[in-house]
């Protein structure tokens, strides 16, 4: 049985503080990687120089002017010679034993195209872990993999539908945990480099299109919070999520039914985002979008019962901030 070769590509941009630890991540896995690649986005501090402080024959080294972390990815993939590609960010680690698990996996299922796992947080800067992994903050997981081919230690096959749908339902695939076949690519596409957003939902969902999906359910990724990256706007992250949507509805990739469960998920995104918005008391963009929800006939009957209540709630919240605001100070 041959081995298939893995190549690592790590786009960098503005990361020294972590990169040292990173790479020495890859480096120090159980089961070596055929290449390490990489890609410099054009970073303005001394990730370079601490690249180039490594002399081990694995690694490669690319530059290019800035252009973001799809790019990045896309230059590292091009020039790779393995036959499987693992991602990690860099500001990440891996467990020692990540690879050596997605090798075995690879190895006992050659129609697998693609596979991830499981994830935790934690704080650089005190190396401190957050409470709950990946897949406990999103369980919806669970709801497939006990429908799943469970294989052995905690491994389990989801189908490309099931896959396709958890996606679209929010479960998240870092990029950081994504293992895949080279060969997806020519039918998937590579990453979309016009997206600053999501370009790694969109990827998994086109990927999700060809192939059954591996999933481990072990944390073989830490995904690092630091002050460049720890605010993140979700609100932000769902309006990209339809955009996402809106540009896989008017692809040809998809068929009519798997358009139809697009259409649904983005109507549920739509309505959760109005719903922030107005709990946020920005009653405009909270109108505006159910306002859109009334023309998709998946959540048309929802926003119209919200756009009913949303002058009530105005009123309430509105007298509410008047009493607090004329209320006699003690």
């Amino acid at each position: 049985m041959v081995t298939p070769k893995i190549s690592v590509i790590i786009p960098v941009y503005n990361t020294e503080p972590f990169l040292n630890s990173v790479i020495k991540s890859v480096l120090n896995q159980t089961v070596p990687p055929y290449e390490i690649i990489l890609v410099d986005d054009g970073s303005t501090d001394d990730s370079l120089k601490l690249m180039n402080d490594f002399k081990d024959e694995k690694i490669k080294i690319i530059s290019i002017e800035n252009r973001g972390c799809g790019a990045a990815r896309n230059v590292g993939i091009r020039e790779s010679h393995g036959d499987i590609i693992a991602l990690i960010d860099s500001d990440d680690l891996w467990e020692a034993n990540k690879l050596e698990i997605f090798n075995e996996q690879f190895v006992i299922h050659p129609d697998i195209e693609f596979a991830f796992s499981d994830l935790n947080r934690f704080e650089w800067s005190t190396r401190q872990f957050h409470a709950l992994s990946s897949s406990q903050i999103f369980p919806m997981i669970y709801s497939k993999i006990n429908q799943a081919r469970y294989q052995k230690n905690k491994v389990f096959r989801i189908s490309k539908y099931d896959m396709f749908v958890l996606l679209l339902n929010g479960y998240p695939i870092y990029p950081s945990t994504m293992v895949f076949r080279k060969s997806i690519l020519e039918k998937a596409g590579l990453f979309d480099e016009k997206k600053n957003y999501q370009e790694d939902m969109d990827f998994s969902l086109r990927c999700s299109k060809f192939t059954d999906f591996i999933y481990i359910d072990h944390q073989l990724t830490n995904i690092g919070r630091h002050t460049s990256n720890v605010t993140y706007d979700y609100v932000n992250w769902d309006v990209n999520a339809l955009k996402v949507y809106d540009q896989l509805l008017g692809s040809d990739l998809f068929d009519k039914q798997e358009k139809k469960t697009i259409l649904f998920h983005k109507g549920r995104r739509m309505c959760s985002i109005a719903r922030s918005q107005l709990n946020g008391h920005n009653y405009v963009n909270a109108f505006r979008l159910f306002m859109a929800g009334l023309k998709n006939p998946a959540v048309m009957f929802k926003a119209g019962i919200w756009l009913f209540l949303l002058p009530v709630i105005f009123l309430i919240n509105s007298t509410k901030s008047i009493k607090r605001m004329t209320a006699p100070s003690h």
